[in-house]
C-alpha cells in the first residue's frame, strides 16, 4: 500500500487505497489548531510519533511501504524512548498483598495517558487513563504483570480509587492552562452494581472543583455482570449525573451484541481483533463499517483500539470511525511528557 501522507497544518491528507480493494480514494483535512499533533515518520521504516514542536507542523513526512510500528520502547527517538519504557509482555509474577499495599501507599502506581485522536477533526479528543508501576527494583511494569494479582487480593477498588484522584489532579491541572481534555477510567462492574462507583465518583470531582463531564467510565466487555437489572439501573444514573459511559473492548465476548442493545451509552471502543488485519479482510473492513453505522444510529461514538499500521489507519478512515488511539499515533504517556508533547 502506498504510504499515507500526512502534510501538516491546514493541508489534505491522501488516504492511500490498498491493494485489490474498490474503496474510493479520498482527503482528510488535518488541521491541528492549538493540539501542535502532526505525524512524524523516522527512518529505517520505524515509526516515530507526534510532533512536538513548530518545527515539525507543515512538514512532509513518510515511511516506507507497508512498513511496521515498532513496540514504543524501540522507538527510535532516544527521547521518547527514555520517557515512555515500559516492561511488557511479561506473565503475572504472583505479587504478594503486602507488596501491592505498599507500592498502592507509596505511590508507586501511577496513572499513565494514551491520547485519543479523533479522526474526523485531526485533533486530540481526550486521553484513557492506563495504570503502571514504577517498581523500585523492575522499573516501570506494565499491568499485564500485576493487574491479576491486584485483583485476586482484593485491591482492585484502592487502585480504582488511586487512579481516579490521579486523573481528575491531571484534568485539574489541564483545565487550569487551558486544556478541557476528558479522561476515560477503566472499572469494574461490581463497583458500578452496588452503587460505590456513582457515590466516589462525585465525591471525587467535587473534591477537586471539576464537573463529571471530565471523566469517562470505561466497562471492559471481559468484566462480568452479577446484577444486570441492577448495573444498568447504575449506569442509568452514572449518565444522568453527568458521566460518559464507553462499552470497553467491544467484540471480545459472545455477548457484545446484546450488551449494546441493553446498555445505553456514549462510546463503543473496538476491540483491536476487530482492527487487526482489516487492510487484508475485506470482511473484516465491511464489518467494521457496519459497527460504526450500528453504532451512530445508537447515538454512540467508535474508538478503534490498538491501531498500528498506516493500512489500519487508512481503512478506519474509509469506515468513518470516529476516533482511534494506538502506538500508530502514540503510547500512554506520563502527564508530564504527555504536557510536553501535546499542550
Amino acid at each position: 500500500m502506498p504510504c499515507i501522507e500526512w502534510i501538516g497544518v491546514g493541508k489534505n491528507v491522501p488516504v492511500a487505497t490498498p491493494p485489490g480493494r474498490a474503496f474510493r480514494k479520498r482527503t482528510m483535512n488535518l488541521s491541528l489548531m492549538s493540539n501542535r499533533v502532526a505525524a512524524h515518520y523516522a527512518g529505517a521504516g520505524h515509526a516515530g510519533i507526534v510532533g512536538n514542536n513548530a518545527a515539525d507542523l507543515g512538514g512532509l513526512c513518510r515511511r516506507k511501504p507497508k512498513s511496521r510500528l515498532c513496540p514504543f520502547e524501540r522507538v527510535c527517538n532516544d527521547r521518547w524512548k527514555r520517557s515512555s519504557t515500559v516492561v511488557v509482555d511479561r506473565p503475572d509474577e504472583g505479587f504478594g498483598r503486602d507488596e501491592l499495599v505498599t507500592a498502592l501507599e507509596r505511590g508507586e502506581l501511577v496513572a499513565h495517558f494514551q491520547p485519543k485522536l479523533d479522526l474526523r477533526e485531526a485533533s486530540l479528543s481526550g486521553v484513557e487513563a492506563l495504570v503502571r508501576w514504577q517498581h523500585p527494583r523492575l522499573g516501570l511494569v506494565g499491568p499485564d504483570r500485576f493487574i491479576d494479582a491486584i485483583k485476586r487480593h482484593g485491591l482492585l477498588p484502592q487502585l480504582t480509587s488511586t487512579v481516579l484522584a490521579q486523573s481528575c489532579t491531571q484534568v485539574l491541572a489541564w483545565r487550569r492552562a487551558g486544556r478541557n481534555l476528558q479522561v476515560a477510567i477503566n472499572v469494574e462492574w461490581p463497583s458500578v452494581e452496588d452503587g460505590s462507583l456513582l457515590s466516589e465518583l462525585n465525591q471525587t470531582v467535587a473534591a477537586f472543583g471539576l464537573v463529571p463531564e471530565c471523566l469517562q467510565v470505561e466497562l471492559s466487555e471481559q468484566s462480568p455482570i452479577r446484577d444486570k437489572a441492577a448495573a444498568l439501573m447504575q449506569i442509568q444514573a452514572i449518565r444522568k449525573a453527568g458521566y460518559s459511559v464507553a462499552i470497553d473492548d467491544f467484540g471480545m465476548e459472545n455477548a457484545s451484541l446484546q450488551l449494546l442493545r441493553e446498555l445505553e451509552c456514549d462510546v463503543v471502543k473496538l476491540d483491536r481483533s476487530l482492527v487487526r488485519g482489516i487492510d487484508r479482510h475485506p470482511r473484516a473492513a465491511m464489518m467494521l463499517a457496519g459497527l460504526v453505522r450500528l453504532a451512530t444510529s445508537l447515538g454512540a461514538e467508535i474508538v478503534a483500539e490498538g491501531v498500528e499500521t498506516e493500512d489500519e489507519l487508512g481503512c478506519l478512515l474509509e469506515s468513518g470511525c470516529h476516533q482511534m488511539q494506538g502506538f500508530l499515533f502514540s503510547p500512554a504517556l506520563s502527564g508530564a511528557e504527555l504536557n510536553r508533547r501535546y499542550c
